[in-house]
């Protein structure tokens, strides 16, 4: 019961009291039920003598047997209560060396101490089943060996599940004017900056290198890499990439893609950046397109409920705002790449803003090991084919006749046409040979831009 009432505080689930919420107190109030149903059979109330026995016991008497009875009531409740406790405490401390042996054994992955709640190994083992169940629709272990070695390739099951972890099982912290972001982490596959920046390959120092080529990438968990090791990120695969194409200089890629963001959140963090550090970056580019659909930060409806109603919170069910239209979206994206471009040209710096590949946009579904239920419409020739609102307008925008070429913008949104191999490891992030393709489109506009413009400080 204390678990279902606090479940949103502790990090166990998505905001709101939803269904899993009322099962647990459903489940703890049944359980209570049971237990004073057992006691009173054990112990039954005294029979009182009927009506025709007189009125029974006199005030005083009634009243020296009450103290009596509320004293033994008093102690089978402490009794109960201090056995509860010890019960938990034997529980927590068992779990956490069962955690002690699964984190040095690399099935689980160690957690960092986020205060008391937190660290009880009981609310551990809860939060581990609400991932897996939340998780286990899309999670590529559901897939058979065949499948699941066409998108990891040479890797074990073993290895996946606990990338896998290492990438899901994260908490994000708050973070100023972007609201919330990665927090520090070590892991065997995923490695997070006290600076927030994913580790990359070749990963450059912080404060950043004067005289180093020095990029910052900005964008979703697409970038972030959900699903893949530090080493087969978008931003990883761009530093190789680079460090092969640009000899004079050390490269230097900076990885600042968060879950959930798209191009406000990015814009923020950009800001926060460059007014925070002494060396400011020579590329900045923004991967965007799969998350440019939400109106606010995805958290902002918790929020806003939180501020609203501070003790109620945790047991309202606060509902996602409805996404925008395609035209106020794509019209909100060009404002801040403006706003972006305006500041690049004030911090010497060159902006590069990539509309991402979505799976829902020119690739073959039948291709795609995870499916998708709607948005998908059946050609005559039988392909699959996803039907984005919002790159449908992009598309339509970037191709009016009467508009020049938007300058600083790479579309790889068809970079996927015609392939017939999965590139994806869940519903939207992609494989590592798709993000070594992402990378090297990539890598080619930087250096061509650098070659044709050495002296500019715009956009490519």
């Amino acid at each position: 019961m204390v678990v279902s009432l606090l479940i949103d505080r502790l990090g166990l689930g998505q905001p709101g009291f939803g269904e899993s919420q009322r099962i647990l107190l459903l489940a703890g109030l049944a359980i209570l039920a049971a237990s004073l149903a057992a006691r009173w059979r054990r112990n039954p109330p005294a029979a009182r003598p009927s009506q025709g026995q007189g009125q029974g016991p006199e005030p005083e008497t009634r009243g020296a047997r009450a103290l009596p009875a509320l004293r033994r009531r008093y102690v089978a409740a402490a009794v109960l209560l201090l056995n509860t406790l010890v019960l938990f405490f034997c529980l927590n401390l068992l779990l956490l060396l069962g955690f002690g042996v699964t984190d040095a054994a690399g099935w689980t992955t160690r957690e960092p101490a986020r205060g008391l709640l937190r660290a009880l190994a009981v609310l551990r083992l809860v939060r581990l089943a609400a991932n897996w169940s939340s998780e286990g629709e899309i999670s590529a272990l559901k897939l058979g060996d065949a499948e699941l070695a066409k998108i990891y390739p040479r890797w074990t099951r073993a290895d996946v599940a606990r990338l896998l972890r290492e990438t899901r099982e994260r908490p994000l912290g708050y973070r100023a004017f972007s609201q919330f972001g990665e927090l520090p982490y070590r892991g065997r596959f995923v490695k997070v900056s006290a600076h927030g920046y994913r580790e990359s390959r070749g990963q450059g120092p912080w404060p950043m290198a004067p005289r180093a080529f020095n990029v910052w990438v900005f964008g979703g968990s697409t970038t972030f890499g959900y699903g893949l090791p530090d080493d087969e990120t978008v931003p990883s695969c761009l530093q190789t990439y680079l460090a092969e194409k640009i000899g004079d200089r050390a490269v230097a890629v900076y990885n600042f893609g968060h879950a959930y963001y798209y191009s406000s959140q990015e814009l923020m963090l950009f800001y926060r950046l460059l007014t925070s550090e002494s060396v400011l970056p020579d590329v900045v580019i923004f991967i965007d397109g799969i998350n440019e659909h939400y109106i606010e930060p995805f958290y902002s409806q918790a929020l806003r409920t939180f501020m609203e109603s501070p003790y109620l919170a945790p047991y309202l069910s606060p509902h996602a705002a409805p996404a925008g239209t395609s035209e106020a979206i794509v019209s909100r994206y060009f404002m801040n790449k403006k706003l972006i471009e305006a500041w690049c040209a004030t911090a010497g710096a060159r902006a590069l803003f990539v509309w991402q590949p979505s799976p829902l946009w020119k690739y073959d579904l039948r291709f795609h090991l995870f499916r998708f239920t709607e948005l998908v419409a059946e050609r005559e020739d039988g392909r699959l084919m996803g039907t984005s609102p919002l790159y449908a307008h992009m598309e339509q925008y970037l191709g009016q006749r009467d508009k020049a070429p938007e300058p600083g913008f790479l579309s790889l949104a068809e970079l996927q046409v015609g392939v017939e191999e999965p590139l994806y490891v869940d519903h939207v992030h992609y494989t590592a040979a798709f993000s070594r393709r992402i990378a090297e489109q990539i890598g080619q506009r930087i250096v061509e831009g650098a070659s044709a413009n050495p002296g500019s400080s715009q956009e490519y």
